[in-house]
């Protein structure tokens, strides 16, 4: 019973969490105005920052056609931090993690991607649920089911959207894209 008891006890205060989370970067992102930021820095600190979390990952970076992105600092950390987290949080057992952060640029959109060879998603099955708050698809992973949710209110307060593919067993790619803005 106690066991029992202290499991639903760390489910509550991680819904908590995962609530204050949300409202905190809410609040957070109407204050601050939008800026150019350089992809490759922050990238590189919000690794450094997983460092206790990932002992042996191997991530590539390329920002060569893209470098910077126009987005609050606020929002560009957390939808970072959230897709580089989740891509190190559910790696393949027994297999390496890699994670490739770069970016493109279409006609219209400058186009950020992230990719891990990690434990994948059945998008058949939970594709209409992806983002939804609180949906958790590897119930053995530790988590609260935020970390999409914020990640596509974020896209979509930046004008963007959001494209995933991902194979079981093999990894997911998050595509972001974010509307260029208007030449003239």
């Amino acid at each position: 019973m106690l066991a029992m008891f202290d499991d639903a006890l760390r489910q509550i205060l991680s819904t908590i969490d995962g609530m204050t989370e949300v409202v905190q970067l809410q609040r957070q992102l109407d204050q601050v105005p939008g800026e150019s930021i350089e992809l490759q820095p922050i990238t590189e600190e919000i690794i450094r920052n997983l460092q206790p979390m990932q002992a042996a990952v191997d991530f590539s970076l390329d920002f060569s056609a893209a470098p910077r992105l126009h987005m609050t600092r606020p929002a560009l950390h957390s939808l970072l931090y959230n897709l580089l987290s989740n891509a190190v949080k559910y790696a393949y057992p027994g297999r390496r993690p890699h994670v490739w952060i770069s970016t493109a640029q279409t006609t219209n959109d400058l186009v950020l991607s992230v990719r891990d060879n990690g434990l994948g998603i059945d998008l058949q099955r939970h594709g209409q649920e992806l983002f939804q708050l609180f949906r958790r698809f590897h119930p053995e992973v530790p988590g609260s089911g935020v970390g999409l949710y914020l990640v596509n209110r974020l896209v979509r307060q930046a004008n963007g959207r959001l494209e995933v593919d991902s194979v079981l067993d093999e990894g997911t790619t998050f595509r972001i894209f974010f509307p260029l803005p208007a030449a003239g």
